[in-house]
C-alpha cells in the first residue's frame, strides 16, 4: 500500500497530475472496500 502511495506522490511530483490522481481515486477506492 504505502509504496503505491509513495509511486503516486512521485508521479505528482514529477508534475504528471492526471496519472497521479487517478492512481489516488484507485487507492481510495481500495481503501474503503478493504476496512
Amino acid at each position: 500500500m504505502n509504496s503505491k502511495i509513495n509511486m503516486t506522490i512521485k508521479l505528482r511530483k514529477n508534475g504528471n497530475l492526471k496519472e497521479s490522481n487517478k492512481m489516488f481515486s484507485k487507492l481510495i477506492n481500495n481503501y474503503h472496500d478493504n476496512y
